[in-house]
């Protein structure tokens, strides 16, 4: 049997999981480090633990993208899917739900499909990059998928900074009641400047200010974001020319 190497990256973005080692070659392959040889017409079942997830190949072309075509989605809303052709099989990618908890596993497919059915896109939506560069993430490499054998690597997401210079609420109501209606972070150190960026769960920029005594009060256009959990990140720089980086998540409740 022919085999095709195919370099997979698989990234994770996660509100619980920063700062933390995270073994993602047992979540792939089912918390097993046995070689999986998967040959035409094939199935390889995989399993992640996070909430906001993508698949991109690792060079010039992208083997996944969501159906509807945003850049990233909450995992259990939508389901990825994509393939690469690469001779003489091509591989499709479908990704499903974590499920309603972090702490369940979310399952997918990696299937190699037989010659005859050589594709590039579903739907008539064409495969393109499919990133949001606003969320930093971690990465694994599957350094080795021949149509064949996975092998995976450890890795480390980068750790945020931590620090007593800010204090951050984890939840504000902006019910214009005069009580925790803002998101405002409270930089005790002397600063040059600041920059506060708040995402949604699918990584779309939807509030930025440099103000420092300017925060994010919820609303758009009059109307208020839906509840749920946002990710924000906030950089300074004190007085000492040093820069931070902080990153976390807000729930808003109206």
């Amino acid at each position: 049997m022919k085999t095709g190497k195919l370099l997979l990256a698989l990234i994770i973005f996660s509100n619980h999981l920063f700062g933390q080692m995270s073994n993602l070659c047992g979540i792939w392959i089912a918390k097993s480090y046995q070689c999986y040889t998967v040959g035409p017409g094939g199935t390889l079942a995989f399993y992640f633990k996070d909430e906001i997830v993508l698949i991109e190949h690792v060079g010039n072309q992208t083997i996944a993208t969501k159906v509807t075509g945003d850049d990233c989605v909450m995992a259990g809303q939508t389901t990825w899917q994509g393939s690469y052709t690469q001779n003489p099989f091509p591989v499709s990618v479908t990704l499903g739900s974590p499920g309603a908890s972090g702490n369940t596993h979310g399952s997918g497919t990696i299937q190699v499909l037989d010659s005859s059915h050589l594709v590039s896109s579903f739907g008539g939506i064409q495969f393109r990059k499919a990133t949001c560069d606003q969320i930093d993430s971690m990465h694994v490499n599957l350094d080795s998928l021949n149509i064949g054998c996975i092998k995976c690597k450890e890795i480390t997401d980068p750790k945020p900074e931590k620090t007593d210079e800010v204090n951050l609420p984890n939840v504000f109501t902006p019910n214009n009641d005069g009580i925790n209606d803002v998101f405002l972070p409270e930089i005790k150190a002397s600063i040059k400047q600041s920059e506060l960026t708040v995402y949604n769960r699918w990584g779309n920029l939807i509030f930025k200010t440099n103000q420092i005594n300017e925060g994010w009060n919820g609303h758009k256009e009059n109307e208020n974001y839906a509840n749920g959990v946002y990710f924000w990140v906030l950089k300074y720089t004190t007085d000492d020319s040093k820069e931070h980086i902080l990153k976390g998540n807000i729930t808003l409740l109206n």
